[in-house]
C-alpha cells in the first residue's frame, strides 16, 4: 500500500506487499496504523517483488516497506534495485524475519532501516519521524543505522 502524511514529511507515499492470508492480515493492520497515526493514505499494494519493483517505479512513493520474503523476487533483491533509481524511495524492512544477518544486509544495502514485526507498533512511528527529520535536512545515504531513517518508504 501507498500513504501520503502531509502533517509528518509534507509527502509520504507508501507500498506494501502481501503474499499470505497471514501477510493480508499483517497488511491491514499496517495499513490502519498508518492511517490512524500519521493521517497516511496507503496509495498501492504489491503482491510479490516483481509487482513492488513495477508499482514503486509508477507511483513514486517517498517510503517502500518491504518484507524479506516475497515471491518472484526476494525483498533483499527488490531493495537493491530500488535502491539503484535517481531518484529512489527510502526503503524499510518490515519483516518476521528479524536476524542480525538480515539487518546487515539490509544496511550495507542501504536501507534506511529495519523493523521486526512484532515490533512495528512501537519501531515504526519513530523511525518514519526521523525519516522526516532528515527529509526536511540535507540527507545522505547510506544511513548509519538500520533501525533508524528511511525518507521514503514503500510497504512490501
Amino acid at each position: 500500500c501507498f500513504a501520503q502524511n502531509d502533517q509528518i514529511s509534507g509527502a509520504f507515499r507508501h507500498i506494501v506487499t502481501r503474499y499470505t492470508k497471514l501477510a493480508e492480515n499483517f497488511l491491514a493492520a499496517v495499513k490502519l496504523f498508518l492511517g490512524l497515526e500519521l493521517q497516511a493514505e496507503v496509495v498501492g499494494e504489491a503482491y510479490d517483488g516483481f509487482e513492488a519493483l513495477v508499482k514503486a517505479r509508477e507511483l513514486q512513493p517517498d517510503l517502500v516497506l518491504l518484507d524479506i520474503n516475497l515471491p518472484a523476487i526476494n525483498g533483499l533483491d527488490v531493495a537493491r534495485r530500488i535502491l539503484s533509481w535517481a531518484h529512489a524511495p527510502h526503503i524499510v524492512f518490515l519483516s518476521m524475519h528479524d536476524d542480525s544477518a538480515y539487518r546487515e544486509a539490509a544496511n550495507n544495502l542501504g536501507a534506511s532501516g529495519f523493523i521486526g514485526k512484532a515490533d512495528f507498533g512501537e519501531q515504526l512511528l519513530p523511525l518514519i519521524g526521523r525519516i522526516a527529520a532528515r527529509k526536511a535536512a540535507p540527507a545522505s545515504r547510506p544511513l548509519t543505522q538500520v533501525s533508524g531513517m528511511p525518507q521514503r518508504v514503500a510497504p512490501w
